[in-house]
């Protein structure tokens, strides 16, 4: 009687088991890269003026954050202006996947007046997950922060 019992229980608990830590390490791998975002955007967002060779820097310091296989982590900073028609991209910096943003429409920025200017950091970091059961496979992580300028009323890119 014990051994259909334990036929019948411990399948269920190794299947509760897996399903468990897959989850666990995908919402500590979503924790990470939101993390590394807002610490990249907080970062710029303290400086008066960034180099491709300062962003280049932020990113490094993103993926030791983010992701234990950093050489996967893209990586895109904009510094983008609010007008009367919307919002001007002053500068972008961009690794793969992303390219140079050119254009914004504003979608989840925080309100700002017109003139003044935000930062937005997006990155991304792949996650495969360890079991693919429950519906989980490989995917992208995307996260997006953005922050004011604090002490100038736009960040400056130098080259």
């Amino acid at each position: 009687m014990a051994a259909v019992e334990f036929g019948i229980i411990a399948p269920v608990m190794v299947v509760t088991i897996i399903g468990t830590s897959t989850y666990f390490v995908m919402g500590r791998e979503d924790y990470r890269t939101r993390r590394a975002t807002f610490t990249a955007a907080d970062m710029v967002s303290r400086q008066t003026s960034v180099t491709n060779s300062f962003l280049s820097n932020v990113k490094t310091l993103a993926e030791h954050i983010a992701t234990s296989n950093a050489r996967t982590l893209g990586f895109r900073v904009t510094s983008a202006s609010k007008t009367a028609d919307g919002f001007a991209i002053d500068w972008s910096y961009a690794t793969n996947p992303y390219v140079q943003r050119t254009s914004f429409d504003g979608s989840g920025a925080p309100d700002i007046a017109n003139g003044e200017s935000i930062i937005m950091v997006e990155t991304s970091t792949p996650y495969r997950p360890m079991f693919s059961m429950f519906g989980t496979q490989e995917r992208r992580r995307e996260s997006q922060s953005f922050s004011r300028p604090r002490t100038v009323s736009r960040v400056a890119k130098t080259d």
